[in-house]
């Protein structure tokens, strides 16, 4: 009885140690547990911000109307910009070397109106100046208008002399034919438009053209052109036709006579009926 009654007080003392046993394991485990979880929580997280995870930037919505103002442009660096309606800007091909220079040949004219534009022949345009002076008569007081380069405001004048040449050209007529003539420095007179007594001084096509001689443009023309021909030969230089441009601009018109004489001469070396 004896035996039996202390075998059982080991088995209670016994298990109430294995008891305490387990239950200090799983409060020491509990506390580790804890402690890791604490130290990582104070521990600060290092990240690398990427532009990938920031939110994307701003920008003026494109409109695909939205036009160049190039009136506006301006020289940042070695470029030059300028703003598009829509809000968002465009860098320009204009070459500021070119773009300088062609600002200096206006104000060294100093013609109350002035422009000039400069083109590569795979269509970029290199410099895009304009001047005008409020005195109608010129001078050296101007400022920059580079709406004049944008704008049909002056005879096409010699421009069209390369048309009316063409013209000639598909009409028969060779660069070395001999034409005399007499005037035709600021005008043409119905006197230069045939033979006459006061032809005094003879030169070829190529001469004519190459100086821009009235006279002699305009009495090849009515020799051998029909006003039909010019409109023809106009429409293929492209006279009359809308251009692909990003900015707002008026393009150069052609009003041929439907007959021959003094109008016609006069349109055909660029007086009249004729804009650039």
């Amino acid at each position: 009885m004896r035996s039996r009654l202390g075998r059982n007080v080991m088995l209670g003392i016994g298990g109430a140690l294995v008891a305490l046993a387990v239950t200090v394991g799983r409060g020491e485990h509990s506390s580790v547990k804890s402690s890791v979880g604490a130290v990582a929580l104070a521990t600060p997280v290092t990240t690398k911000v990427t532009e990938e995870m920031l939110p994307p930037a701003r920008r003026p919505a494109a409109d695909p109307n939205a036009v160049l103002l190039l009136e506006k442009m301006e020289r940042r660096g070695d470029r030059y910009v300028a703003p598009m309606s829509d809000g968002r800007t465009a860098v320009l091909t204009i070459d500021p070397r070119l773009q300088e220079s062609a600002e200096k040949v206006l104000d060294m004219a100093k013609a109350p109106r002035g422009a000039i534009v400069v083109t590569d022949p795979d269509g970029r345009v290199l410099a895009l100046a304009g001047r005008r002076t409020l005195d109608p008569r010129g001078g050296k007081d101007g400022v920059v208008d580079r709406s004049l380069a944008l704008q049909a405001w002056a005879p096409a004048a010699s421009i069209f002399k390369v048309v009316s040449a063409a013209a000639m050209v598909e009409a028969g007529a060779r660069g070395n034919d001999r034409v005399c003539f007499h005037g035709g420095v600021r005008s043409v007179m119905e006197s230069n438009l045939t033979d006459s007594k006061k032809d005094r001084r003879c030169e070829n096509l190529s001469y004519g053209l190459a100086h821009s001689q009235n006279a002699i443009i305009a009495k090849v023309a009515h020799q051998r052109l029909a006003p039909d021909n010019v409109v023809d030969i106009a429409s293929r230089f492209g006279f009359g036709k809308p251009l692909p441009f990003a900015a707002p601009a008026v393009f150069g018109t052609a009003t041929i006579p439907t007959e021959k004489g003094v109008p016609f001469g006069r349109t055909v070396a660029g007086f009249d009926g004729v804009t650039p």
